[in-house]
């Protein structure tokens, strides 16, 4: 039986199938790689915390500073703050075993490199408005003795000096205002509002009002020659007002019984002008 030979493909039909070919092949995509970071381990981020704190479960200002040492960062150094506010610290130089889990939970750090990691991103939480006014406020807080409703001068000097030196062109100017002031220290109101201030007045004052309904220490004007002739007005105008009601009251009954005639013909004249600076006390 003769062989059947096999017909060959023409040349169109395999330029034909090899597009066909080319165009149903699977692409082969690449794999990606595995991440080789571990993830975040809350028994490691503890084992760090107790590698400062031992057994009390609270490291206080000595552990504070190994600490800032091993993440290179100055204890004075606003990052510190940041940090304190990311852990909720409520006093300032301790760091809870609580305090610590929840805070670096947030940031993701169970080690020193991590944390250093993060330090830019610490740093760049002031340039937020948002954020900036949240540090400012805690800081209130955080740095006032727990037994006091006001913050000491000589503290809240330090704090606004390490929030707003850099920020507030006229914090020289304010700092000098509180070095020569008698305050002895400013209460949450007073606090808030220094950032208010610093924000909403010009550099050259052009939009200070000096009447203003402003509250911080700066906007007083109580040892201002402006202020103290105002008092001096109102005291002057005290003295023409009604000590009482009674007085006033007796003073009209006489003014009646010895001119009778007034009564009748200017009562309610007589009567407005008699108890005006009544009504106006």
């Amino acid at each position: 039986m003769p062989v059947k030979k096999r017909k060959l493909p023409d040349s169109d039909d395999q330029k034909h199938k090899c597009k066909i070919a080319s165009f149903t092949r699977p692409q082969i995509r690449g794999v990606k790689p595995i991440s080789t970071e571990a993830l975040f381990s809350s028994k490691r981020c503890l084992a760090w915390f107790h590698n400062y704190a031992g057994p009390d479960k609270v490291f206080g200002p000595e552990a504070m500073e190994r600490f800032c040492e091993d993440i290179g960062v100055e204890p004075e150094n606003i990052i510190m703050l940041v940090l304190a506010w990311h852990l909720e610290a409520a006093n300032m130089g301790y760091f809870t075993k609580d305090e610590w889990l929840r805070g670096m939970t947030i940031l993701q750090c169970d080690c020193t490199d991590r944390l250093r990691s993060k330090l830019d991103y610490l740093r760049s939480e002031l340039n937020d408005p948002v954020a900036f006014r949240s540090i400012y406020r805690y800081a209130f807080d955080f740095s006032r003795d727990k037994n006091q409703r006001s913050l000491d001068m000589d503290t809240a000097k330090s704090m606004l000096a390490l929030l707003l030196e850099r920020r507030w062109p006229l914090f020289p100017i304010f700092q000098q205002f509180l070095e020569q002031s008698k305050y002895k220290g400013l209460n949450k109101d007073q606090w808030y509002n220094v950032l208010e201030f610093s924000k909403t007045i010009n550099t050259d004052l052009s939009n200070y009002d000096e009447d203003g309904a402003c509250e911080c220490s700066y906007c007083h004007h109580h040892d201002t020659p402006s202020y103290q002739t105002q008092q001096r007005h109102l005291k002057g105008k005290r003295r023409f007002h009604c000590p009482s009601g009674t007085l006033c009251l007796i003073l009209l009954f006489c003014l009646v019984l010895i001119f009778p005639s007034m009564h009748f013909f200017y009562p309610f004249n007589f009567f407005s002008y008699l108890t005006f600076p009544l009504i106006a006390s």
